[in-house]
């Protein structure tokens, strides 16, 4: 059998229904994305001493991820050395 990492449980009509995923992976404009992932490019910056990364979702439904961190005393360019390493996905409020 294939896995997707999705959770899923057979009823005895033979339906299938889905209960989520079992890791952290959620889609955000189409792309898969790890939270986890983006937590640890945040951490690797010398200026980030502590991150976490959370799925915010808004009224309507859709999702983004946003980044918190505990900064040093060096944490200038931390938007731009995320956008050099995720891509233009980073976002600027």
């Amino acid at each position: 059998m294939y896995q997707t990492g999705d959770r899923a449980r057979y009823h005895t009509d033979g339906s299938v229904e889905f209960l989520g995923r079992m890791d952290d992976q959620v889609k955000i404009r189409g792309f898969r994305v790890e939270p986890g992932e983006v937590e640890s490019v945040l951490r690797s910056h010398s200026g980030v001493q502590n991150a976490a990364v959370l799925v915010d979702e808004d009224n309507q439904g859709a999702k983004r991820l946003v980044g918190f961190y505990v900064s040093t005393s060096g944490s200038e360019g931390i938007r731009e050395y995320l956008a050099e390493i995720l891509g233009s996905a980073v976002d600027t409020p």
